[in-house]
């Protein structure tokens, strides 16, 4: 997957979380947060306080700060947002005006914008973007955090069923030559090429059972083989490759 797909998942999250007017999607954040016909809803914002028990949290959305419980089958899922993508959308939503580089990217993505939708509303373990993220738990919410998240209630009290938290971060690109391979670590070490954009020394990959290889009809990867490779960079400072390919040609950059 390019990156130019990764960054329209991750303007739909923005959108669901910083309240973008996004087209087809949620409703603008002045309007109340209300329960309807549908089981579950989908509601956004930002966190600004949370229950020392760790069973609740509230959350800031439009005028209404309403009050988000959570349970034994709560589920949570990390996702990382590319950072220039957050400043974009915070520099739009400062201005209150369209911002061409974001507009341009959302009018492409109508398929995808819808299945992200489906995916919030219908799909509560989310498995069609954990390539994007990782699991987490009630910890991974601080103040100050965007969530998105799947919902049952009403009336400015809510029991999620699914927590999406949103992590501002840079994806990273390395090409160059595997050098080693450590199955039972799950990691990958890659010799950049010599160039100005090669980062200096090697670089130490993990990876797990989302990174996605493409590995071009070989039956596995080898050392000594040139790959390209997406990563971020984790909290515990590893860094998780999230799409790994065989040869040295570009991913396109959104």
């Amino acid at each position: 997957m390019k990156i130019s797909t990764i960054a329209g998942v991750s303007i739909l999250a923005l959108g669901l979380v910083l309240g973008i007017a996004l087209p087809g999607l949620a409703a603008s954040d002045s309007a109340p947060l209300q329960a309807s016909d549908i089981p579950t809803e989908v509601l956004r914002g930002k966190v600004v306080s949370i229950d020392k028990g760790q069973e609740s949290f509230i959350i800031q959305s439009g005028e209404q700060n309403p009050s988000i419980s959570v349970n034994n089958d709560t589920r949570y899922f990390k996702l990382y947002v590319p950072g220039r993508l957050v400043a974009l959308v915070r520099h739009r939503m400062q201005l209150k005006q369209p911002e061409v580089q974001i507009d341009s990217a959302i009018n492409q993505m109508s398929q995808l914008k819808k299945r992200a939708m489906d995916m919030l509303k219908q799909q509560p373990n989310l498995k069609q973007l954990r390539f994007l993220g990782e699991k987490a738990t009630f910890g991974d919410i601080a103040v100050g955090t965007h969530v998105a998240l799947r919902a049952v209630g009403g009336e400015n009290s809510y029991l999620a069923k699914t927590v999406v938290i949103m992590k501002p971060t840079t994806y990273a690109r390395v090409s160059g030559t595997v050098f080693n391979i450590n199955k039972a670590a799950m990691q990958i070490t890659i010799s950049p090429l010599s160039s100005p954009s090669a980062e200096d020394g090697d670089v130490t990959l993990t990876y797990n059972s989302h990174t996605i290889f493409v590995l071009c009809g070989t039956p596995g990867l080898q050392e000594g083989e040139k790959v390209v490779a997406i990563y971020v960079e984790r909290d515990d400072g590893t860094l998780l490759a999230k799409r790994v390919r065989l040869g040295v040609e570009p991913f396109e950059l959104a």
